[in-house]
């Protein structure tokens, strides 16, 4: 009797137990992504009066702030400046329009006495050629405005390459350096697919002066700087996210 007390109990105990409760496990978490691109554009500098060529490749981040996505991405660019002019006479100062330092002070050091005499007068050909090649590295700031188009906003700090080099009646001046080169952009964005995008918009651009020397008739040595001002510039380019 008691043996059948007992086989009966065990047998009675899952009911007791009930069915059990599957514990709810956490959902994983989202793994980054990262998204590398690579692009391009050409735009117009407002004071340097030429063409600016850039090409860029960065990657997509899995950072917000303030809703807005953030991308890295270093740049390489690309502007040239000649220009000449006829045989030009100077006497006791340099004119601005026929200086060998396009957009900067004029001012070249003892030039200035040397061409001060009244007898001075010095003829011929003027030009010069300037190579910019700025480097930067850039942090750029995105949102969506609505479907495929995007607001985009950020900036830059780097250096630039320039090879400066000038003819004048006072003499032959050329320079090679690097400069301090920033900026700041904004523009619209249109994705045309997942993969292909075109952009639009504005910067400003940044560069320190370049200073040149060079010598000049009579055995005078010229020094001076030249300032590529600050620009700004309108593009239009395009992206490819791999």
């Amino acid at each position: 009797m008691k043996k059948l007390f007992a086989i009966s109990l065990l047998a009675s105990l899952p009911a007791f137990a009930g069915t059990p409760t599957p514990v709810a496990s956490e959902p994983a978490p989202e793994s980054c992504m990262l998204t590398w691109f690579a692009g391009g554009s050409v735009g117009y500098l407002t004071d340097l009066e030429e063409a600016l060529y850039t090409a860029h490749v960065g990657v997509d981040t899995c950072w917000k702030l303030a809703g807005f996505d953030i991308a890295f991405f270093g740049e390489v660019g690309y502007a040239q400046k000649d220009e000449s002019w006829g045989s030009v006479s100077r006497t006791n100062n340099l004119s601005t329009n026929v200086s060998p330092f396009p957009g900067g002070s004029n001012s070249i050091g003892d030039a200035q006495s040397y061409l001060s005499s009244p007898t001075t007068r010095l003829q011929g050909p003027t030009s010069y050629e300037l190579d910019i090649v700025p480097i930067t590295g850039n942090i750029k700031f995105e949102r969506v405005l609505t479907g495929n188009l995007s607001a985009y906003f950020g900036g830059g700090l780097g250096a630039a390459y320039v090879d400066y080099s000038a003819k004048a009646p006072i003499g032959n001046f050329s320079e090679t350096d690097w400069v301090f080169v920033g900026q700041v952009f904004t523009g619209l964005t249109y994705n045309v697919n997942p993969h292909f995008e075109v952009f639009g918009g504005a910067r400003w651009i940044y560069l320190d002066d370049i200073s040149v020397s060079g010598s000049g008739v009579g055995g005078k040595h010229f020094t001076g700087t030249v300032d590529p001002g600050d620009n700004f510039l309108f593009e239009l380019g395009a992206r490819y996210n791999f």
